[in-house]
């Protein structure tokens, strides 16, 4: 294992040594190139987009909904004093019918 090793490592110092100062810039420019690209397309698919579930709900409800949606697992954030909760686009729909369904919220607007 150690010798295929050190042959590859041979191999590679070899081609390297052997590549002109262009090229050498070329395959590190198209590396980090690359990387950056890898990099920001990661980024930019982690994020998701959040929409607004309720708005303008009092202090007890937006703490019933949250504590509903602690225990599911399902992120959610606060926004404008803790009246407006969001939620993951992709999840919205079904926790209106599954929260109406448990008859929360009393108040508010969707």
């Amino acid at each position: 294992m150690k010798e295929k090793f050190i042959t590859y490592k041979n191999r590679i110092e070899k081609f390297w040594g052997n590549t002109s100062k262009s090229q050498k810039g070329m395959v590190i420019g198209v590396t980090s190139f690359l990387t950056l690209i890898l990099i920001t397309v990661s980024i930019f698919s982690s994020n998701t987009k959040m929409i607004p579930l309720y708005k303008d709900l009092t202090l007890q409800e937006m703490g019933q909904i949250k504590t509903e949606l602690d225990t599911r697992g399902i992120p959610c954030e606060l926004e404008q004093g803790g009246t407006t909760i969001l939620v993951p686009d992709n999840q919205a729909e079904t926790l209106l019918v599954d929260l109406a369904a448990s008859g929360l919220p009393n108040s508010g607007t969707i």
